[in-house]
């Protein structure tokens, strides 16, 4: 038998064993002298067999693919496929046998298609030659925004650069998950690197909002983007971002602010903590000036409380109040805080200058600078007047105010102008300069230096005589314009303005150009007449001629020796006079436009413009004279603009010198849009490749329109045909729906689009689409129907096919995890009804289960289909993990699962259970019924954290970390492992005193921090709780830690009334100075001073408690020492200065082990 060709089909016989997957037969074929080809390896790949890939290189097979000319090409190869499909165990065995890696190729799809497992088997396993991809900036980038910390781990290990650059970006500035921010920070990452901006100044951005929107679903609103933003900028500040950096041009942090997408909490927390305020841009703008271009009155309100100069100038001299006046608020406001109303720019206008001139008529905006004291006859250094730039600008209400508030209406003999000659000194009085003329006129304007024929023109432009008599009263006398020689037939050489109106009259009652105009052209000509130049206006005798459309006039020009330029065959493409374009191309108009420098340019030449206007005779002329014809340019845009007469005649008029255009893919794609099928036709007919890829995409993917895709169909475009993706699993995408309503007007809804998409679907399946098929991704069409716009009809019509229900993508996730995923509760009925495994794990070991707490609906469906509730995934997260985390506080999700026996003490692989997942995210809700479920609230000694550690121990705790904390507290949650200094930074923070008053009941007695070096000028090198309320000057602080002896050996010093401490508040003018005047004014109790010796003496370590109930010490005392008995009291939160003193606090505190 002949092992190599099958008879009944084209396929060889080892593709035959090798599409059966089995070994035995394999080896028979192999024994037997079977010819084994890469193809046949390709196959072994696609099967998953690594044994018959060992056999088959044994034997020969070829481990490299080569195309038709004999070279090596790495993509489709049996190693790329491996590579794809995450089969990491076929990809070993290639390598191993000198298969030949493209490992830039492999490791940009690899990041492409977000696959884990080929990533780390890439950059591990061969590390060797994807070292110098691994090396790449854009490599590491890639690696930060998949936010795989494992990922960056070993690219960095590789001696990939921290800080490398590629496209501006660096991997901190791409980065925005808090978790790999701090990494990168951790691993070195220098917060202050420079491209063209810095990381603080970029997350500020509208780019980076744009940026992180682009790779994240759902989008974030802008709140959303602030809420995960707060942290970073924190993080970004503690690890030493220089506040006072700039962009390119000059922006700060704070500028951008005032610019981006945040509120004006991110303003005021970048002021707090130091930054300049009045720091100036490249064109010395401050944000101030920001804000009122980008009408943002809150950040102005912000911006000057907290000491913005309003009167600052930018180098063209404008302040804040120029930038304003397009907004009323704005403008009041700054005039409310003492802007300079009268203020000059460096060309002379003040802000009632600008605010005059600036479309839309601000007569608000000018109100209030006229009510403010603005000089209504300030003159600008061209000595133009606000009256004058509101008539020059047409805007009538603000020019009427003006007039009202006693604007001069005379002229200004220096510039020899007038507001008059300014609007009526035009060859043409337009009927808004007349109507702004005539309330001049009305309210007595100046009309020296207006022209002296304005009267003759006024009449020409329409004028309907009320303004004319309004010039004549005053001083305007009859004038006659003297003419070179006659015109239209006038048969006297001047014209007074009844002349004119007589010449004018008659061309008005005429509908075409008589033989007597013809014959007066004739003569003009033949007088000497200026052929080339017309007098009254810039266009040319010629243009003036063609846009009339007369070929006779045309012809007597021609006679005369008329200068034809390329401009003039434009005006008759225009037009649309063939005879004239004939005869300017005989008198030597150039056919081909050129530019400045001498070279031939197509666009906007006369061929251009006859074939957008589907002129295709006056094309074919231009052509036959020599005209050059730009291809690739005339088939793009005919196609843009539909235009299937141009596109018709560019393809068979022009088919030599299009052929090229043709037979691109992109070509072929465009026309099939387009949904023309003659126009397909000759494309086809003309060699255009029917399967040809364009960016991943075929003709028959990118068809719509169903007559289309039966003809491509029945004229042999592979259904089956795959780039990224195949036409089927696209067809099912939302990008298809997304692309078809790019180009199609209206646009369908996901309804409609599914009516026209199911007969399409049917005729792919009956020409033999394969369901099994996946994109790069691994999806098949069912999973991708579950991702995007099609209900549970094409669903339903999928499965009855007879597709794999359970089949998985490349990360292992099925169509049902895309329904809990995507939120689709109707799908994930339809799945489980039709058979799909409730408990099937990706590859991360998630379950749809995992997939689906963010929808209460979808959980409920699958618990009551058995879903296991404490599947765990490769991270150890359970269901409730993930829920007790998911931003939104999914507290109706968590009820649930629960309820269905959810272990709510089960710790993730960090040792993370999901009440402090919950705390973490504060999310309250979820907190509160985790609590009523009998989470545990105590620490862990293995990991040294507690829920309340994990919440409190930043260096900035927030208004969200606080409530959260309060909350375990008031439940009891251990404090254990919560940062010993967290009383002074409450008190900093802004807390009320009820967190504090918990913390201290439960074991967190008096603490001095020791300083490097003093902060904020207190005179000391360490703070005590009592030392942070006198630096932030909170009065009910002091009291309540001085009556509670909440006090540490350092404050005897400061109840002694030190002087260096009492110089220190007198300077600050502090409110707490009176307070501790009185206080220390009496020698000290020496039960108080034996009291606080005690309590150092016992430390502030875990083990004071221990050493109090030990001690002989009466109980009452001890109840003292622990501060059992502390008086639960709301007090006033420090409002100022508490960020700027923690920043100062973390760089110069010794750290709790220096202390130690």
């Amino acid at each position: 038998m002949d092992v190599n060709r099958c008879q009944c089909c084209t396929k060889s016989r080892m593709e035959l064993v090798l599409n059966i997957g089995s070994y035995e037969l394999a080896e028979i074929f192999c024994a037997h002298a079977v010819q084994v080809t890469h193809d046949d390896l390709v196959s072994a790949v696609k099967a998953e067999h690594v044994r018959n890939i060992h056999l088959l290189v044994n034997h020969g097979a070829p481990v490299n693919k080569f195309n038709d000319r004999g070279l090596l090409t790495y993509k489709d190869s049996a190693l790329d496929i491996a590579l794809q499909s995450s089969l990491t165990s076929a990809a070993s065995v290639l390598l191993c046998h000198g298969a030949d890696l493209d490992s830039d190729c492999a490791v940009t799809q690899a990041f492409k298609s977000k696959n884990m497992k080929t990533l780390y088997f890439l950059l591990t396993e061969c590390a060797e030659a994807t070292k110098a991809v691994m090396l790449k900036p854009e490599t590491l980038i890639r690696a930060v925004k998949l936010g795989d910390i494992q990922l960056i781990q070993i690219l960095l290990e590789a001696g990939a650069d921290i800080d490398g650059v590629h496209n501006n970006m660096t991997p901190l500035m791409s980065a925005f998950d808090i978790e790999v921010i701090k990494f990168l920070l951790n691993k070195g990452a220098n917060v202050n690197f420079k491209t063209t901006t810095t990381a603080l100044i970029y997350a500020l951005s509208w780019d980076y909002f744009d940026d992180i929107n682009s790779t994240i679903r759902p989008k974030l609103s802008p709140i959303e983007m602030e809420e995960k933003m707060l942290p970073v900028i924190n993080l970004f500040l503690k690890h030493g971002a220089n506040l006072e950096d700039s962009v390119d041009y000059g922006c700060t942090a704070l500028m951008d602010s005032a610019k981006g997408y945040f509120s004006t909490e991110i303003l005021k927390y970048l002021i707090h903590t130091g930054t300049d305020v009045n720091q100036s841009d490249e064109l010395g703008l401050t944000a101030l000036h920001g804000a009122a271009t980008y009408h943002k009155l809150d950040f102005a309100e912000a911006l000057l409380k907290h000491g913005a100069v309003v009167n600052l100038k930018s180098f063209n001299g404008r302040t804040p109040l120029h930038e304003a006046v397009k907004d009323v608020n704005i403008t009041h406001f700054f005039l409310e805080n003492h802007s300079k109303v009268n203020a000059k720019d460096v060309y002379g206008n003040t802000p009632l200058s600008l605010a005059v001139k600036y479309s839309g008529d601000m007569v608000d905006v000018v109100k209030l600078l006229i009510a403010s004291g603005a000089d209504v006859n300030h003159k600008n250094n061209s000595g133009m007047s606000p009256l004058w730039l509101a008539a020059q600008n047409f805007n009538l209400k603000c020019m009427e105010l003006l007039i009202d508030s006693k604007a001069d209406l005379g002229h200004s003999e220096q510039h020899q102008k007038s507001a008059l000659s300014v609007l009526l000194n035009d060859w043409f009085p337009s009927g808004q300069s007349q109507k702004t003329a005539l309330i001049l006129a009305q309210h007595g304007a100046s009309a020296e230096f207006v022209r002296s024929d304005v009267i003759h023109r006024l009449i020409a432009a329409g004028n309907d005589g009320i303004l004319i008599q309004k010039l004549i009263k005053s001083g305007f006398c009859p004038t006659d314009i003297i003419l070179k020689s006659p015109i239209l037939n006038w048969p006297e050489t001047c014209v007074s303005p009844l002349a004119v109106s007589l010449i004018l009259d008659s061309i008005q009652q005429k509908e075409a150009i008589l033989t007597s105009d013809v014959e007066l052209i004739q003569e003009l000509c033949r007088l000497g007449i200026d052929v080339n130049r017309c007098q009254c206006c810039k266009k040319s005798r010629m243009e003036l001629v063609l846009n009339i459309g007369s070929y006779e006039l045309a012809e007597i020009l021609c006679a005369h020796a008329v200068q034809v330029t390329h401009d003039d065959l434009v005006s008759a493409v225009k037009a649309e006079h063939v005879r004239n374009i004939h005869l300017l191309v005989n008198h030597g108009a150039p056919v081909n436009k050129f530019n400045d420098r001498g070279l031939l340019t197509y666009k906007d030449s006369a061929l251009d413009i006859a074939l957008q206007s589907s002129l295709t005779s006056a094309a074919s002329v231009l052509l036959y004279n020599g005209a050059d014809l730009d291809a690739e340019c005339a088939v793009t845009q005919a196609f843009k603009s539909m235009n299937t007469k141009t596109l018709s005649f560019l393809l068979t008029e022009c088919a030599e010198t299009t052929k090229a255009v043709m037979l691109k893919p992109e070509t072929l794609i465009r026309a099939v849009k387009l949904g023309d099928i003659q126009l397909i036709q000759i494309l086809l007919e003309a060699g255009a490749d029917i399967d040809g890829v364009h960016n991943n995409m075929t003709p028959l993917m990118s068809a719509f329109d169903i007559e289309v895709i039966t003809f491509l169909l029945n004229k042999g475009a592979n259904v089956n045909f795959k780039t990224t993706t195949t036409a089927l699993i696209y067809a099912l995408s939302w990008d298809y729906f997304d692309d078809i309503n790019s180009t199609i007007r209206p646009n369908l809804s996901p309804i409609e689009m599914e009516e026209k998409m199911l007969p399409v679907i049917d005729l792919f399946l009956k020409h033999g689409a394969n369901l099994e098929d996946s994109n790069d991704y691994g999806c098949t069409a069912l999973i991708n129907s579950a991702k995007g716009y099609c209900s549970t009809e094409v669903l339903k019509y999928l499965i009855h096919t007879g597709t794999d229900i359970n089949r998985k993508d490349d990360e292992g996730f099925t169509a049902l995890h895309g329904a809990a995923t995507y939120h689709k509760l109707d799908f994930a009925e339809a799945l489980l009804k039709y058979g799909a495994i409730v408990n099937l794990k990706s590859f991360n070991g998630r379950t749809p289960l995992h997939e689906a707490v963010e929808d209460v609906n979808i959980t409920k469906l699958f618990l009551e289909n058995q879903a296991k509730v404490n599947a765990k995934d490769v991270f150890g997260n359970t269901p409730l993990s993930l829920a007790s985390k998911c931003f939104g506080d999914m507290v109706d999700v968590v009820k649930l699962l629960i309820a269905s026996g959810s272990d709510v003490n089960h710790k993730n692989n960090s040792g993370i259970s999901p009440l402090w997942l919950a705390a973490q995210k504060f999310n309250i809700k979820c907190l509160e019924f985790l609590i009523d479920a009998k989470a545990d609230l105590s620490h862990d000694d293995q990991q040294q954290k507690s829920a309340l550690s994990v919440v409190l121990n930043d260096w900035l705790p927030s208004g969200q970390c606080q409530q959260t904390a309060l909350i375990l507290a008031q439940h009891g949650a251990s404090a254990e492992f919560v940062r010993f200094d967290v009383i002074h930074r409450l008190i900093a923070a802004g807390n009320d005193g009820i967190l504090i008053q918990k913390l201290i009941k439960s074991r967190f007695c008096p603490t001095d921090i020791i300083l490097k070096s003093p902060i904020m000028n207190w005179p000391e090198t360490c703070v005590s709780p009592l030392a942070v309320s006198l630096i932030l000057d909170s009065v009910d602080f002091c009291l309540y830690l001085i009556e509670n002896w909440y006090l540490t050996k350092s404050d005897i010093k400061i109840l002694s009334r030190n002087k260096r401490i009492i110089h220190f508040l007198q300077q600050r003018r502090t409110k707490a100075l009176s307070y501790l005047k009185q206080v220390s004014r009496q020698p000290m109790r020496l039960e108080l001073l034996c009291f606080i010796t005690v309590s150092s003496a016992l430390g502030s370590d875990r083990g004071r408690r221990q050493r109090i109930h030990n001690s002989k010490l009466p109980v009452p005392f001890q109840d003292m020492l622990l501060f059992s008995r502390l008086e639960v009291k709301v007090l006033q939160q420090v409002t100022r200065k508490g960020t700027s003193f923690l920043q100062e606090l973390s760089e110069n505190q010794v750290e709790e082990n220096d202390e130690d």
